[in-house]
């Protein structure tokens, strides 16, 4: 049982006869994950990606790109929610660490970065994403991609990487598909850059 066709066709094209396959897509709630009230107005492009801290998200493609594509005196905010369980870890060292040797973080001109690293319950959670004008996720590889899912529900513009789970549900017509290719988040970035100072 996989969720999307995208896991059908790669277990098929591992070996596994495609008889034995069963497509069972997730579902989202939508009496709780809908269109509702928006955060007021900050002034600034809002960005969200929430993930369960594991490399495999790819945070570090969208810090680096975030950081190399804007300035502190553009209206723009990204903002990062990480779920994380390690009694040790510290989430935010890790971010930081996860860039340190692609980005300037010495300079004095850096964008906004918010990370949010407390748990927080459902009702803040869709509240969170009804405050982001751009869902975006950079996960490498994903089985759904909940987190698209949730904030589309909520009637948000979501971006993510053109390959893996999310593709069952994402696609030009409804999202913003970023190509999968070494480079592709950086051009995404520059596309979503085109569409702030369109607002």
């Amino acid at each position: 049982w996989v969720p999307g066709t995208f896991h059908v066709e790669s277990f098929v094209a591992s070996g596994v006869p495609r008889a034995r396959m069963r497509l069972v897509p997730y579902g989202v709630d939508t009496a709780v994950f809908r269109p509702g009230p928006a955060a007021p107005a900050s002034g600034r492009f809002r960005f969200l990606y929430t993930f369960q801290f594991d490399w495999r998200k790819g945070f570090d493609l969208l810090l680096e790109a975030y950081l190399g594509e804007f300035s502190r005196d553009e209206p723009t905010e990204l903002v990062v929610k990480v779920f994380d369980t390690h009694p040790t870890r510290r989430p935010r060292a890790e971010l930081i660490r996860s860039v340190a040797d692609r980005v300037d973080l010495f300079r004095q001109d850096l964008p906004l970065v918010t990370v949010l690293d407390e748990p927080i319950d459902r009702a803040e959670m869709i509240a969170l994403y009804r405050s982001a004008d751009l869902y975006v996720s950079t996960d490498r590889a994903n089985g759904w991609g909940m987190p698209c899912h949730e904030a589309m529900a909520c009637g948000r513009a979501a971006a993510a990487i053109d390959w893996s789970g999310s593709t069952e549900f994402m696609h030009a017509g409804n999202a913003l598909p970023i190509p999968a290719s070494v480079n592709a988040v950086t051009r995404a970035v520059l596309a979503i850059v085109f569409m702030v100072e369109l607002r």
